[in-house]
C-alpha cells in the first residue's frame, strides 16, 4: 500500500467519521427541538389554564364586593310604581340609577346601600298603559373602589325587579 493509498484511506475514514458525527448531531438536535416544542406547547396550555383560574378568582372576588338585589314587593298606580329591593350582596356607595325608556326613576338611599339593607326604587311618569318590561341601569362604587354597573328589568307580569343579562 502506497502512501497516497494510506492518505486516501485515512481521508475516507475521517470523512466517514465526520459524516457519522454530523448525522448523530443532526438527529440529537432534532430530538432536542422536538422536546422543546412539546414543552413550549405544554407551557402555553398551562398558562391558559392559569389565566382562566385567575379570571375565575377575580370574578369570584368581585362577586364578594358587588350587590345582589332581591325584590321584596312594592306598590303601583296609574303612572307610577315603587319596588323595595334588599341588597343581599356587598355594601355599595355613590349609587345612580338611569332609565332605559321614557320614564323617570329614582333610588333611595343613593349614598350607601349596606348589605342586608333595603332601597326603594321609584318609577314615575310611566306611559299608559304601562309597558310589560321597564329596563334600567344601576351604577355604583363597590367597596374596593371600582365603579360598576348592572342592568335590571321590572317585569310587570311577575311584579318583580330582576338583574338583566344582555346576550
Amino acid at each position: 500500500m502506497s502512501t497516497s493509498d494510506i492518505l486516501l484511506l485515512s481521508q475516507t475514514v475521517v470523512l466517514a467519521v465526520t459524516a457519522a458525527i454530523l448525522i448523530w448531531y443532526t438527529v440529537e438536535t432534532y430530538k432536542i427541538r422536538k422536546a422543546t416544542s412539546e414543552q413550549n406547547a405544554m407551557m402555553a396550555e398551562q398558562l391558559l389554564i392559569m389565566q382562566k383560574n385567575y379570571e375565575f378568582e377575580i370574578e369570584k372576588q368581585i362577586s364578594y364586593v358587588d350587590p345582589i338585589f332581591d325584590d321584596e314587593g312594592g306598590n303601583e298606580g296609574a303612572d307610577w310604581l315603587t319596588r323595595r329591593v334588599v341588597n343581599k350582596g356587598a355594601t355599595i356607595k355613590n349609587v345612580s340609577i338611569f332609565p332605559k325608556g321614557e320614564f323617570n326613576i329614582k333610588i333611595e338611599p343613593f349614598d350607601v346601600i349596606h348589605k342586608e339593607k333595603s332601597a326603594l326604587i321609584r318609577f314615575q311618569g310611566l306611559p299608559s298603559p304601562q309597558p310589560e318590561k321597564l329596563y334600567f341601569e344601576i351604577q355604583y362604587e363597590n367597596m374596593i373602589g371600582r365603579r360598576r354597573k348592572k342592568d335590571f328589568v321590572y317585569l310587570k307580569a311577575h311584579k318583580k325587579v330582576m338583574e338583566y343579562h344582555k346576550n
